[in-house]
């Protein structure tokens, strides 16, 4: 929209920091709803989860992934938001940075994830896939972007 309309893009900077924040908020939700936990362990993490996998209620020792996601999420906010607060924070590409980091801790974190209701094919989950996306996209625009820079100084 903000293109569309043709107004200034460092929204989308703004944006990015705020998302970190809300998405750790959910995590916890999910903590307390009992959704998106992580595998079976025994290690001193791992807490007694009472879940229902594929209709059958069962209860297991489990990775709190979604406390570990929203701590991570919240050291992200944390990290974009000190960003947004420097002088020079238009020059910081705060959502590309956002990207970047959030695609790869989500990466790692889906390893750890024990509810296979979201899909996985090949051993890698849809959320990996779509981390796998965003990485990609990164590389071409910071591809373009390199060319374009080397372009305007010949």
């Amino acid at each position: 929209m903000a293109r569309i309309s043709k107004q200034d893009l460092y929204i989308m900077d703004v944006l990015a920091v705020c998302i970190p924040l809300f998405h750790s908020i959910a995590r916890i939700g999910c903590f307390f709803g009992g959704c998106c936990f992580g595998k079976e362990n025994h290690s001193h993490i791992a807490i007694n989860y009472t879940t229902t996998v594929f209709d059958e209620v069962t209860t297991a020792y489990r990775i709190p992934t979604q406390l570990i996601e929203a701590a991570f999420n919240l050291i992200l906010f944390l990290y974009l938001l000190h960003l947004l607060c420097s002088k020079e924070w238009k020059s910081k590409n705060i959502l590309r940075r956002y990207l970047l980091i959030y695609s790869i801790g989500r990466f790692i974190i889906e390893f750890f994830r024990g509810d296979l209701v979201r899909g996985v094919i090949y051993g890698v989950s849809f959320s990996q896939l779509i981390s796998v996306l965003i990485w990609i996209y990164l590389l071409v625009t910071f591809h373009k972007e390199r060319n374009r820079m080397s372009m305007k100084s010949s």
